[in-house]
């Protein structure tokens, strides 16, 4: 079967932050989570209850937007004076970020430490995203493509090897950085990856079925590491 594309929303959308995603007509913030403290709101853990995300025991709802991180180019300078304009929208309680390999891992964690330190300074939860399918912002392969992802890689390639530019597997880098952020209360969750779909080829043909495979197994197989690591 041909189709236009293999996309996955449970490995992107479902957890996804909407960018300026406020309403003048319902309060983002409900009146339970204004009542905490900025240090109950900087220490505590965003947790699942049922359907419900809480922190420090009160209804949580995500309203935040998206920062590309180091994608956008941004200086030591210009990520914190964008922090600090977050922080003065009562309405930004979240950000979604990006920490690709191409950034950072085990043998330099500065760039995450320092987004971390910033989430907490002003008072953000992260969502922090571990991997892109289209390539953006990571190190070009040899022949100049970029790093989009196909179904082999959801199959064994995100195990087997390291990407060119990469020291390491897409798995054992996840296992770096949760081992290393788990008990860091500002990451509220972590995103597999942005936009997961799994063509056959990269024009875009793809067999829906053995796609549907790949990215469960995929996800199956990297949510128990997350939760081993941790």
């Amino acid at each position: 079967m041909v189709a236009r594309r293999c996309l996955f929303a449970l490995l992107s959308a479902a957890i996804s932050v909407s960018a300026c995603a406020t309403s003048d007509a319902v309060d983002p913030v409900t009146a339970d989570l204004q009542e905490l403290t900025p240090a109950q709101f900087r220490d505590g853990f965003v947790t699942r209850s049922g359907t419900e995300l809480r922190l420090a025991g009160k209804p949580f709802r995500m309203v935040g937007m998206n920062f590309g991180g180091g994608c956008d180019g941004l200086t030591l300078e210009e990520q914190t004076a964008q922090y600090k304009q977050t922080a003065r929208d009562a309405h930004i309680n979240t950000v979604r970020t990006w920490w690709l390999q191409a950034w950072g891992g085990p043998a330099d964690f500065s760039r995450f430490d320092r987004e971390v330190a910033l989430a907490r300074s002003h008072g953000v939860k992260l969502v922090v995203t571990l991997g892109n399918q289209w390539g953006q912002c990571e190190p070009l392969l040899p022949n100049g493509a970029t790093h989009f992802k196909l179904r082999s890689w959801y199959e064994h390639g995100y195990r087997n090897f390291g990407d060119p530019g990469y020291a390491l597997p897409y798995k054992k880098f996840v296992e770096a950085v949760v081992a290393r952020y788990a008990s860091e209360p500002a990451v509220a969750m972590f995103q597999l990856m942005n936009e997961a779909e799994a063509p056959d080829t990269a024009d875009g043909r793809c067999n829906e079925d053995a796609a549907a495979r790949a990215l469960t197994g995929f996800a199956t197989d990297m949510l128990a590491a997350v939760r081993g690591t941790i």
